[in-house]
């Protein structure tokens, strides 16, 4: 896997990255001499966070550095596994990370919250993070619970320009209209399904 993509620097969307999927010690990223008992769950992976999140997160924005003075809030096991990788951490702001998938600042429940927008042969597809939590805060106009509601219903009106098609962070509804987890899987929203559902590459979006 190139990257792991996160929404926000909340621990349940984020601290699996330096996760090592055994209960031995992880091997260093130094030979070991010896067979390694367990490997980190993304080893080549970059971490993509938007830049202002990570600023606040790590202590570098000035706002953070006097309200919490200055201290590292990242998970320790992401930050023990960025140290040993520097080059692992991509920070952004709004731009296209691979041919087809892009982020873009969205902020509302955290400052530097960010979308993922994946274009399909359905049309784009948003994963929104935590920006919109269930279906109903898009479809029913119920921002979610936010110390700023306009920047929560700002959020809410770019994903609207941008998505035909609408992944909430938290909504079981997901796995209903989308069995099994796969988006154009099974009839939902009218829409007959399909197998899968292919990126648009950039050769693709040059075909006339």
């Amino acid at each position: 896997m190139s990257y792991v993509i996160v929404t926000h620097l909340h621990a349940d969307h984020y601290d699996y990255f330096g996760a090592c999927p055994t209960d031995k010690p992880c091997p260093t990223d130094k030979p070991l001499g010896r067979r390694a008992l367990g490997r980190r769950a993304f080893p080549n992976a970059r971490l993509v966070v938007n830049r202002r999140e990570y600023e606040e997160m790590a202590g570098q924005d000035q706002t953070r550095l006097r309200r919490a003075g200055g201290k590292d809030h990242l998970a320790p096991d992401v930050r023990k596994t960025l140290n040993g990788r520097p080059d692992a951490l991509q920070l952004v702001d709004d731009e296209e990370i691979v041919p087809g998938v892009r982020v873009f600042p969205l902020g509302c429940h955290t400052p530097g919250s960010q979308g993922v927008l994946v274009r399909t042969r359905m049309g784009p597809v948003v994963i929104t993070g935590d920006a919109v939590y269930k279906y109903e805060n898009i479809e029913k106009d119920r921002p979610i619970r936010s110390p700023d509601e306009r920047a929560c219903r700002d959020a809410i009106d770019r994903i609207r320009s941008l998505a035909d098609i609408v992944l909430p962070a938290h909504d079981p509804l997901t796995l209903e209209r989308w069995p099994d987890g796969v988006i154009g899987a099974g009839t939902t929203s009218g829409r007959v399904g399909i197998s899968h559902l292919p990126l648009i590459t950039e050769s693709d979006a040059n075909t006339p």
